[in-house]
């Protein structure tokens, strides 16, 4: 495994709480929302990763008139992010635990976006937005560092990637900040696979998750008490295996402001029931299709 600065750290696993980013969205100094977000790397190129509701502050489904309805209580556009880096990874040398705070905007001066995302249809966003990053931008403690901060599909070695298809029933992983709490590292929530189906984008998922957890990178980890060795098992040490596989981006939820049906239950004018505890999971080959 690559050095590490803090040895505090002795799980590996514990190396993917670093991918998640603690990010603020803003219109001018106006805070509008808390989530997560995490970066790529794909050819030669680095990627700030997010969904297009926290970049742009809109649904990412039209409603009935065809609009993308703001998000946010002030009804307003972001135009800035801040995001909260704690790992860095320098060639094989990681960085553990050592803050780092980057500002950018999200629009030009001619306020038009500066993230890229892609439509399903003409009523729908694929719920992605995909940033362009110039790694010269990236200050560790007052100073300029040459390394980039952990991404999702760096922090391990081809080694341990599990290639495994995931089925309903695999239990993967959710890694973001529940209510924007930045006091420790982020929270790792457990779902299960609920659905899956090779003709959509989406994967659903069965897991009671919380506000600021969009944006959340999201992870199937195998382990296992044995090596085999020779074709025989050796009680040698815990194993993993860890594939990234996607970007959570919130529950399954209806607005329900024209419904007069007085048996939904109501909280800010939401319809619970809709929900049932369903997240979406963009898989990780609809983040390649924003980027491209």
């Amino acid at each position: 495994m690559p050095f590490i600065e803090n040895n505090d750290i002795i799980n590996p696993i514990e190396y993917l709480s670093y991918c998640a980013n603690y990010t603020e969205i803003y219109h001018d100094n106006l805070l509008l929302s808390k989530a997560t977000s995490f970066f790529y790397y794909k050819n030669k190129q680095l990627y700030l990763i997010s969904n297009w509701h926290v970049f742009s502050g809109q649904s990412p489904k039209a409603d009935k008139d065809g609009k993308f309805k703001f998000e946010n209580k002030a009804a307003s556009i972001p135009n800035k992010l801040k995001v909260y880096i704690c790992g860095w990874k320098d060639d094989e040398k990681l960085s553990l635990n050592i803050k780092g705070t980057l500002e950018l905007p999200l629009l030009d001066n001619d306020e038009k976006t500066l993230f890229k995302s892609k439509k399903i249809n003409d009523n729908e966003y694929i719920d992605i937005a995909c940033m362009e990053i110039d790694a010269s931008l990236f200050v560790k403690n007052g100073e300029q560092i040459s390394g980039l901060p952990i991404c999702v599909n760096n922090v391990f070695p081809e080694t341990i990637k599990s290639k495994y298809n995931i089925h309903p029933t695999d239990d993967v992983f959710v890694i973001g900040y529940p209510f924007g709490q930045i006091e420790d590292l982020p929270i790792w929530k457990r779902a299960s696979i609920a659905s899956v189906s090779n003709e959509s984008y989406k994967i659903y998922i069965d897991t009671a998750t919380k506000s600021g957890m969009s944006g959340s990178p999201v992870f199937y980890v195998t382990k296992g008490n044995y090596l085999s060795l020779n074709g025989k098992e050796y009680p040698e040490e815990r194993t993993y295996m860890v594939e990234f596989i996607g970007i959570y981006s919130g529950r399954i939820i209806e607005n329900i402001e024209d419904n007069n049906d007085d048996s939904y239950v109501k909280v800010n004018d939401y319809d619970l029931s809709a929900a049932a505890q369903l997240g979406i999971l963009w898989k990780k080959s609809a983040i390649d299709d924003v980027i491209d």
